[in-house]
């Protein structure tokens, strides 16, 4: 039997968010940046996102971070987060796991009682401060990226509810924030499933419309 590619996956999570953390068996994502890398994944090869993510190894709800020698001097490491739609420059659940799996894994040396990891991402530097005890990864603060409001009360068309309001921030990421009254939902448990694929129906028309101001919905 010969190998065509030998992969190391750690189960992580963060309050019960899977964030697992490939560390062993990718190497050579071209680009000098964290960016280019993931625009190489995003546009030229999404092989890997698509082979750890998909079923019958991945499903909708979690997230692999792709973790990879960092490109800035200052940096331990860097990870791409990888999702079933595309790969993400950041994510705070999914930064926590990575620092937690670099800590407990040795590959950062853990100082307690408390360590400082630098991660390079697409969106720039973050800095993690973790709580260590007994060789465990306790508690995770981040120090983000700067973030900002790009735009108030963008107006979007959609095909089933018409014009809807969103304020358009970026947070790592960029955010489309709506009010669900917008389009006769409430936060509650029993309408999550309905909120998820109001969601899609907005979020496709909306990048169509303006790919520019806004590139998820949360």
């Amino acid at each position: 039997m010969r190998w065509k590619k030998t992969l190391q996956i750690v189960d992580v999570h963060c309050e019960g968010e899977v964030g697992k953390v490939i560390t062993v068996g990718v190497v050579g994502i071209p680009g000098s940046t964290m960016l280019e890398k993931m625009n190489y994944i995003n546009e030229v090869d999404d092989s890997l996102r698509r082979l750890v993510i998909l079923e019958p190894r991945g499903c909708l709800q979690m997230s692999v971070n792709l973790l990879l020698p960092p490109t800035r001097p200052e940096a331990h490491a860097s990870f791409i987060v990888l999702q079933a739609d595309k790969a993400h420059p950041m994510s705070g659940s999914n930064a926590i796991c990575v620092v937690t799996a670099l800590l407990e894994l040795g590959m950062v040396e853990m100082q307690e009682p408390e360590t400082t990891v630098v991660l390079d991402t697409p969106a720039g530097l973050v800095t993690a401060r973790a709580a260590c005890s007994d060789g465990r990864c306790t508690r995770v603060s981040l120090d983000m990226v700067p973030a900002f409001v790009e735009q108030l009360d963008f107006i979007f068309d959609t095909s089933k509810f018409g014009k809807i309001r969103a304020d358009i921030a970026f947070g790592g990421v960029y955010y489309a924030l709506v009010d669900v009254e917008q389009v006769g939902l409430r936060i509650a448990p029993e309408n999550a499933r309905r909120t998820r694929r109001t969601r899609r129906r907005t979020e496709g028309r909306h990048q169509q419309q303006d790919q520019d101001s806004a590139s998820a919905f949360p």
